[in-house]
């Protein structure tokens, strides 16, 4: 049996309404730190590269909430 391991990294904002928002990375570059998180989160809020709706221009993220890294095994299973 073939087994895999997937990395999922979860960027958690506040918006400017106070909402939580979140983004999800699918399997993160090997060399992550908590700085290139921190830079990559700064450059979201800074840049408003994000349209949380388009509907009001004003709604966006406003401030960290947190982050966390999801590993999961995924195991191939061999049917005879």
């Amino acid at each position: 049996m073939a087994m895999e391991e997937t990395y999922t990294l979860t960027c958690k904002f506040k918006d400017t309404e106070n909402k939580t928002r979140s983004i999800e990375v699918n399997n993160p570059t090997a060399n992550l730190t908590n700085d290139k998180i921190l830079d990559f989160m700064n450059h979201v809020i800074d840049s408003n590269v994000l349209v949380l709706n388009e509907l009001d221009p004003n709604l966006k993220f406003a401030k960290i909430d947190g982050a966390y890294l999801t590993t999961k095994t995924v195991e191939d299973i061999t049917l005879v």
